[in-house]
């Protein structure tokens, strides 16, 4: 299967096998060990490292074909597999009886332990099938053991992976979201500052075009140098709110009156890029250019219980009174609502309501993190 090759790279697979194995040896000769120092026990080591050593080695270098087979079958129908591994850990229970015990008179008559060196090879293999079915036994033990951690190793790495590809796709959308909240909220706002612009210079207002002008370019250029981060630092985005206000005032004159309330450590914390331009531009849109008096928009942020509540309160038109923000198709706020689910899980807060008879509120509210990277603050890699 192309993703379980994935996986397991030869090179790993080698070292898990060899480490699993040399683990399992360890463990066995500790134990020895222990009865030794611990229970006074003599151990003859002779006899259980020559036994010791084979056994396990025969498991190392057989542990191979059940890899192999668990490569070559996984795609098979779950019938086929069963019998396919049934049959493998037969072959494997009896090759590792034999070839194991085959080492073990092997290594015995090369040290000449006991009678070892004196009897024939196939004198001392006879007394082999005295003991052959529990050490075939053992093997079909091992054979499914090897084959459930190799099983569960696979589903776990499959599903680290899924969760990988899942979060990049995530990323992908959210981020293919800004760039069309990017897309869509330039051109309309372009359009009214060009055209603010134009209208003062027909006025033969020279200087607050220039100054305009010059605000306008440095909000596209910060908005492009910040192009693919995710989060901000809300002292950035407030600087782009202001830079963005500064133009409308100069449209509105001296109609906009802006109030900054933010509460001291707030700016250093980090905000989903452009959270606040769309909330903003929604306030100058339906609620500031509506009005026929002079209007104000009041920007706050602070603390609370483990979140940052931003606020976006202005003056001007009300809510309708069967206003709901989920049958909203306007790019701005139903945008940012979107983006603020996905990047937080469904964990943020995003109100829009009547203010009394005063004005429009927004609220939005963002689990506290720390993170100011680019990169969504729910995941730790």
């Amino acid at each position: 299967m192309k993703s379980t090759k994935t996986i397991f790279s030869q090179r790993n697979l080698n070292i898990v096998n060899f480490v699993f194995w040399f683990i399992l040896l360890s463990i066995s000769l500790l134990e020895l060990l222990s009865y030794q120092v611990i229970g006074g026990e003599e151990i003859n080591w002779d006899n259980r490292l020559t036994y010791l050593i084979p056994n396990y080695l025969t498991f190392w270098l057989l542990a191979y074909g059940v890899y192999y087979l668990y490569f070559r079958t996984n795609n098979l129908k779950i019938k086929r597999i069963v019998l396919v591994h049934l049959g493998g850990m037969i072959v494997f229970g009896l090759i590792h009886a034999f070839s194991s015990f085959a080492l073990l008179t092997l290594s015995r008559r090369m040290i000449e332990y006991m009678d070892y060196a004196t009897k024939s090879f196939w004198e001392v293999y006879s007394g082999f099938f005295k003991w052959m079915i529990p050490d075939i036994i053992g093997g079909f033990v091992f054979y499914w053991l090897l084959l459930i951690i190799l099983i569960g190793w696979d589903f776990y790495n499959r599903y680290k992976n899924q969760y990988i590809q899942n979060l990049e796709l995530e990323s992908k959308l959210t981020q293919s979201q800004l760039q069309t909240l990017k897309m869509q909220l330039q051109p309309h706002f372009l359009f009214n500052a060009l055209n603010t612009i134009s209208m003062m210079i027909r006025r033969k207002k020279g200087d607050q075009a220039i100054e305009m002008l010059s605000g306008l370019s440095e909000i596209l250029r910060e908005t492009l140098s910040r192009e693919k981060d995710q989060f901000v630092k809300l002292s950035d985005e407030l600087e782009l709110a202001k830079k963005y206000l500064g133009i409308e005032q100069g449209r509105f004159k001296e109609k906009v009156k802006v109030i900054y309330e933010i509460a001291d450590g707030c700016e250093k914390l980090p905000v989903p890029n452009l959270i606040l331009q769309p909330i903003v531009e929604n306030a100058i849109k339906h609620g500031v250019s509506h009005s026929l008096k002079n209007s104000e928009i009041k920007i706050s942020a602070i603390r609370l219980n483990g979140s940052l509540e931003l606020e976006v309160f202005n003056t001007g038109k009300l809510l309708g009174k069967n206003f709901n923000i989920k049958e909203q198709t306007g790019i701005g706020l139903s945008n940012t609502r979107s983006r603020l689910d996905r990047l937080y899980k469904g964990k943020s807060f995003f109100e829009i309501k009547n203010e009394g008879n005063e004005g429009v509120k927004v609220t939005v509210r963002i689990p506290l993190r720390t993170e100011t990277n680019g990169k969504n603050p729910n995941h730790h890699s």
